[in-house]
């Protein structure tokens, strides 16, 4: 939590997530896809800091499986 200064959001379960973590550290952002995801977290992590990627629920209504999910994050990351 300390650690912790922004979640980024998607999926059809962004708004649950929010529910439940939206109050937990300073900053929540809901994205529409991995890229505006990945995007938003270039904006707000500063230099030295970690972007992890960290599945909180299924996201079939955006990838067939967890190696195809983590296949685009690592395909928008390196477009930056």
């Amino acid at each position: 939590k300390d650690k912790v200064h922004t979640i980024i959001a998607i999926g059809e379960s962004k708004d649950r997530v929010e529910d439940q973590l939206g109050d937990v550290v300073p900053n929540f952002v809901k994205a529409e896809s991995m890229m505006k995801a990945v995007r938003a977290a270039q904006k707000v992590a500063k230099r030295g800091e970690v972007v992890l990627l960290s599945p909180a629920c299924a996201s079939f209504d955006m990838y067939d499986d967890y190696e195809h999910r983590g296949k685009v994050f690592k395909e928008e990351v390196y477009k930056l």
